[in-house]
């Protein structure tokens, strides 16, 4: 296994252990559990839907803060605390995720479709167990290019997890880059990394000069 640019490397880790619950999201299954029905009366659907979409509201309405409105840029972001008020909106939402496909299932006889929109809920549900058990995590709100705001949240201690998944497994690895060492020591980017967890005996590193004639090239 061959991993190139470090920076590169932290990155992919980022998001790879990152969730991020979208402000759509919860259109999104309000929509893909529409069904027709000849009742207009406020079926446990329609109600289910209903409290959906408000506790969505609700949530990024209380954390979005400075990121509110059109003046703020798209790719700002603010660093969040999910306080108690926000985990009861969660807890109300994931539970309105489990009773849904059941819900849809009983008003629209589509068991092929409901199993879909059951995974779905799923998925979101485990999304929001992240930021309900935040503690372990660095939370943040972000505003995305199409300017919805996004709920976001990594992992705080990426370098044990790394260690885990990746490091501690007996396959060989080569990490390569021009910004790894800072005067030839590892110690910075074994730290980011976990690296610095393996044992010293599986860890051969190396830091050459740089070929590029900066005497003749270089300008101050």
């Amino acid at each position: 296994m061959v991993f190139d640019e470090s920076h590169k490397l932290i990155d992919a880790a980022r998001q790879m252990y990152s969730t991020v619950w979208d402000e759509q999201d919860a259109e999104f299954i309000v929509g893909l559990s529409e069904v027709n029905r000849r009742t207009t009366g406020m079926d446990e659907l329609t109600v289910l839907r209903s409290q959906l979409a408000e506790y969505n509201r609700q949530i990024f309405d209380r954390l979005a803060g400075d990121l509110a409105g059109n003046h703020t840029r798209e790719g700002s972001r603010i660093e969040i605390v999910i306080g108690s008020m926000e985990k009861i909106y969660i807890r109300h939402m994931a539970k309105a995720l489990e009773q849904l496909p059941l819900s849809y299932q009983e008003n629209s006889g589509q068991k092929m479709r409901m199993q879909g929109l059951k995974k779905r809920c799923q998925e979101l549900t485990d999304k929001l167990t992240v930021f309900l058990n935040s503690g372990n995590s660095i939370c943040w709100m972000e505003k995305r290019e199409n300017g919805r705001l996004a709920l976001c949240a990594v992992l705080m201690e990426l370098e044990q997890v790394l260690f885990r998944d990746i490091w501690s497994r007996p396959i060989p690895v080569i990490i390569t880059s021009g910004t790894m060492s800072v005067r030839g020591d590892f110690g910075h980017f074994k730290r980011m990394t976990g690296l610095s967890f393996a044992a010293l005996s599986r860890i051969m590193e190396t830091s050459k000069p740089s070929p590029f004639d900066f005497q003749s090239n270089g300008l101050l």
